[in-house]
């Protein structure tokens, strides 16, 4: 099981962004589609037996923040979505219906 962090300053954007294995979640507490797929990514969490960091950030309430992970990961902004990062660099990235649980797995491999 890995514990989903909320992301609630600069720094946790760092140590998601350096993590050797990190995914953000950005999901809006407005949207039926966001807490469908939160669903998912909670499932994911706690079936997940791989060593990786799972960070969460509320869209509306720290849209700050939000601003901050598409302007460094240079993914533009969408919520839900899902960026997947490897020592800095990003992966992959999922929004809306493409937030799978069998994704989010197949994205470790």
């Amino acid at each position: 099981m890995a514990e989903i962090k909320e992301i609630l300053n600069n720094e946790m954007i760092n140590a998601a962004f350096y993590a050797e294995k990190s995914m953000i979640f950005k999901n809006s507490t407005r949207c039926p589609i966001s807490r469908e797929t939160r669903n998912r990514f909670e499932e994911f969490a706690v079936s997940c037996d791989e060593e990786i960091e799972l960070y969460m950030v509320d869209v509306i309430a720290q849209k700050d923040l939000s601003n901050e992970i598409a302007k460094r990961s240079d993914i533009v902004h969408q919520s839900p979505q899902v960026i997947f990062f490897k020592k800095g660099n990003v992966v992959w990235s999922k929004t809306h219906f493409e937030i799978k649980y069998e994704k989010l797995k197949e994205a470790l491999l």
